[in-house]
């Protein structure tokens, strides 16, 4: 019998690596996390992705997923300004701020003591990726100082104002 072929990105089944994509909710409605531990279970099986993308397990998920080997790492992912983590589950606690879709078009607001989740590092090195949940299944996306973050719920009292708006 012949050795089974290598996978994709030179990753073998049983390994734990992480994964370095975006974090997203999958139409399975489970969430996969930038910087999460997933273990390598074997390639792909259905096409278009057979050859190309590598089949992993995410904790808690029933099923496995595709996933292309350029956004799985053998290394840790770093932490982010503040020392946050992807997954991590923050306040703003900073003034309301007014953001806009990609067109432009479409404003929305994130305000005091709103609780969102680190997705990864924000527009500069010295800010913080965050999703904050909105209306439906859309997601309102922030980048924003750690200052403007807190673990604790805010109650009532100020907005910090680490930055003019």
């Amino acid at each position: 019998r012949e050795p089974a072929p290598p996978l994709p990105g030179g990753f073998a089944p049983g390994e734990q690596v992480y994964f370095t994509g975006a974090s997203e909710t999958l139409d399975t409605g489970e969430r996969v996390v930038h910087g999460q531990a997933v273990e390598v279970s074997g390639p792909a099986t259905q096409e278009p992705y057979v050859g190309q993308h590598v089949l992993v397990r995410f904790p808690g998920h029933k099923a496995l997923v595709s996933i292309l080997p350029a956004v799985l790492s053998r290394d840790p992912t770093p932490l982010f300004a503040g020392g946050f983590k992807p997954g991590d589950r923050l306040y703003y606690i900073g003034s309301a701020v007014l953001g806009y879709d990609a067109s432009g078009k479409h404003s929305f607001k994130l305000s005091f003591g709103e609780r969102g989740e680190v997705v990864g590092q924000g527009d500069a090195a010295t800010e913080v990726g965050m999703i904050f949940a909105g209306p439906g299944r859309t997601n309102r996306q922030f980048s924003l100082l750690p200052a403007e973050l807190s673990w604790e719920e805010p109650s009532g009292g100020e907005p910090c104002s680490s930055r003019s708006r």
